[in-house]
């Protein structure tokens, strides 16, 4: 996680408030809301802690982490309607050679029908690489500057929300149970303009 944050610092500056959000059985819904409800994009990996979108201010932006060979839409509609940017990118690779090796057998579609195997690669790990940074960098940017809404993002999964706010705040907590590090199959979003 360290990593991350001082790549993340690297990119958007001194002027973002970049913070790790970490699971606390005793934190209370006040506490929690009081942790996230300014940031402007929460960086998690896929699993039941993207829920803290609740959180969230609308026009603020979530960025999930899938691991190789897992992915389903998940949290995309909800925070979509709740007036969330969502973002997401998926590992290229598994984590461990192992996990990686057996699940180079079996295409995704395929995996995602079989429950043994989605669990089994649901429980990989994720890791954020310098791709996806640049990614989660333009998304910060695209949900924080007016100016930058006019310039492309390219090669990025990310769904509008249905209610959007503007806000300067500059605050990336990485949520979750992380074990940072990502990067995916990304395609050409259509909300967004070509150069």
């Amino acid at each position: 996680p360290d990593t991350v944050i001082m790549n993340l610092h690297e990119r958007l500056g001194p002027k973002w408030n970049i913070s790790m959000v970490m699971h606390r059985e005793e934190a209370d819904p006040c506490s929690i809301w009081a942790s996230l409800w300014n940031v402007d994009l929460l960086l998690t990996p896929h699993g039941f802690q993207s829920i803290l979108l609740l959180f969230m201010r609308r026009g603020s932006a979530i960025f999930e982490v899938f691991p190789h060979k897992y992915w389903k839409e998940g949290y995309r509609p909800f925070a979509n309607e709740y007036g969330l940017w969502h973002g997401w990118s998926q590992n290229k690779r598994a984590t461990s050679w192992y996990r990686d090796f057996v699940l180079s057998f079996i295409s995704q579609e395929r995996c995602m029908l079989s429950l043994d195997c989605r669990e089994y690669a649901r429980g990989d790990n994720v890791k954020v690489e310098d791709y996806d940074l640049n990614i989660i960098t333009k998304l910060a940017k695209y949900t924080t500057s007016p100016e930058y809404k006019h310039e492309a993002i390219h090669g990025i999964h990310i769904s509008s929300p249905t209610v959007l706010s503007e806000k300067r705040r500059g605050t990336i907590p990485l949520g979750g149970g992380l074990a940072i590090p990502m990067g995916g199959g990304v395609e050409e979003p259509a909300e967004f303009p070509q150069v």
